[in-house]
Parts: structure tokens; C-alpha cells; sequence
């Protein structure tokens, strides 16, 4: 058991980096998901889409658990993908 822990100890940093470097690829990854899955043909796609987006950021600003400031930075995000889309 104390070597479990002392290695925990010794590889602290990057453990809490590999945790930062995952919660963030999940922010990024659905996004850019939604942005390549628009079919090249169309705007009932592109609707879709943001149709989409709109519904996940009225479930983002719907959840009062999350925190204001996180919560205004995912709508951020959403709002330029959405933004993005439109401008197609």
C-alpha cells in the first residue's frame, strides 16, 4: 500500500495533467464532431446542427449546479460554433 501511494506522490503532476488534457478534449472533441458531420449538400443539415447546438446550450444555461463562470465560458464556445455554422 505505501508504494502505491509514494508513486501516486511522485507522479502527482502528471496525473493531474493527463485529468486536465481529458476533460478538455471532451469540451473540443463533440464540437468539432457536430462541425464535420454536416452533410456537404445541405442546409437541412446545417438546421439540424444548430438546432442542435441551440438545444445543448438551453441545457447548459438550464443547469444552476454548474458555475456561472464555466457555464458562460460552454456557451461561449457554443454560440461561435453555432455562429460558424450559420455562416456556412
Amino acid at each position: 500500500m505505501t508504494t502505491i501511494v509514494d508513486s501516486i506522490r511522485k507522479h502527482q503532476k502528471l496525473i493531474v495533467l493527463g485529468a486536465a488534457l481529458a476533460v478538455i478534449t471532451l469540451y473540443i472533441i463533440p464540437i468539432d464532431q457536430i462541425v464535420n458531420a454536416i452533410p456537404p449538400q445541405g442546409q437541412a443539415g446545417i438546421a439540424r446542427a444548430v438546432q442542435h447546438i441551440q438545444n445543448t446550450r438551453d441545457r447548459i444555461a438550464a443547469n444552476t449546479h454548474i458555475p456561472a463562470d464555466v457555464r458562460a465560458q460552454i456557451d461561449a464556445q457554443l454560440a461561435a460554433t453555432q455562429y460558424r455554422l450559420l455562416a456556412l
